[in-house]
């Protein structure tokens, strides 16, 4: 399911998209408040200063790739 970030009302919420009934698309809030997407302010989905790692094992990939081993120098 989708998430987002929003303020509103001077205070952080989870949002999920939401079709609201005239046909525009719109927000519920984590408290069940719909709301259409003009009256939030989208933030970013995490906190500035969060370290986000990725890890890969590139040998494996090769291996599972099928790709020939290259020669060191």
């Amino acid at each position: 399911m989708k998430r987002a970030r929003v303020a509103y009302a001077g205070a952080i919420h989870e949002a999920a998209p939401l079709e609201l009934g005239d046909g525009t698309a719109g927000l519920e809030l984590e408290d069940g408040r719909r709301l259409a997407e003009s009256q939030v302010v989208w933030l970013p989905p995490f906190d500035v200063g969060t370290i986000i790692a990725l890890g890969l094992n590139y040998a494996d990939m090769r291996r599972s790739s099928h790709l020939p081993r290259r020669k060191s120098p």
